[in-house]
Protein backbone atom coordinates (compact mmCIF):
# COMPACT_ATOMS: atom_id res chain seq x y z
CA UNK A 1 0.00 0.00 0.00
CA UNK A 2 1.33 3.42 -0.64
CA UNK A 3 1.18 6.12 1.99
CA UNK A 4 2.18 8.85 -0.47
CA UNK A 5 4.68 11.62 1.15
CA UNK A 6 4.86 12.01 4.42
CA UNK A 7 4.70 15.19 5.49
CA UNK A 8 4.48 17.67 8.83
CA UNK A 9 1.51 20.07 8.55
CA UNK A 10 0.55 22.37 10.87
CA UNK A 11 -3.39 23.56 11.29
CA UNK A 12 -3.97 26.42 13.08
CA UNK A 13 -7.80 27.58 13.91
CA UNK A 14 -8.43 31.35 14.82
CA UNK A 15 -7.17 31.75 17.62
CA UNK A 16 -10.35 33.68 18.94
CA UNK A 17 -12.29 30.45 18.14
CA UNK A 18 -9.80 28.05 19.58
CA UNK A 19 -10.51 29.71 22.89
CA UNK A 20 -14.27 29.73 22.97
CA UNK A 21 -13.97 26.24 21.63
CA UNK A 22 -11.78 24.24 24.30
CA UNK A 23 -13.96 25.69 27.27
CA UNK A 24 -15.96 22.29 27.24
CA UNK A 25 -15.65 18.99 26.39
CA UNK A 26 -18.11 19.29 23.48
CA UNK A 27 -16.52 22.33 21.80
CA UNK A 28 -12.90 20.68 22.10
CA UNK A 29 -14.53 17.12 20.17
CA UNK A 30 -16.34 19.85 17.46
CA UNK A 31 -12.50 21.72 17.01
CA UNK A 32 -10.70 18.37 16.95
CA UNK A 33 -12.98 17.37 14.28
CA UNK A 34 -12.45 20.61 12.15
CA UNK A 35 -9.03 19.97 12.27
CA UNK A 36 -9.64 16.17 10.94
CA UNK A 37 -11.75 17.46 8.08
CA UNK A 38 -9.26 20.04 7.08
CA UNK A 39 -6.06 17.41 6.65
CA UNK A 40 -8.45 15.47 4.62
CA UNK A 41 -9.84 17.90 2.79
CA UNK A 42 -6.04 19.27 2.06
CA UNK A 43 -5.58 15.57 0.37
CA UNK A 44 -3.93 13.96 3.91
CA UNK A 45 -4.42 10.00 3.91
CA UNK A 46 -3.69 9.53 7.53
CA UNK A 47 -2.40 11.52 10.43
CA UNK A 48 -1.04 12.00 13.89
CA UNK A 49 -2.71 14.79 15.55
CA UNK A 50 -0.41 16.25 18.61
CA UNK A 51 -2.67 19.07 20.18
CA UNK A 52 -0.96 21.76 21.70
CA UNK A 53 -2.80 24.74 23.33
CA UNK A 54 -0.13 27.40 22.72
CA UNK A 55 1.41 29.77 19.90
CA UNK A 56 4.87 30.76 19.79
CA UNK A 57 3.69 34.53 19.31
CA UNK A 58 1.45 36.73 21.37
CA UNK A 59 -1.07 37.61 19.78
CA UNK A 60 -2.00 41.46 20.97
Amino acid sequence: MDVGRIGHWVISPPQELAKCMMQTYEGFDILQRYVDDTILDLGGKAEVTVFHPWRQKEDF
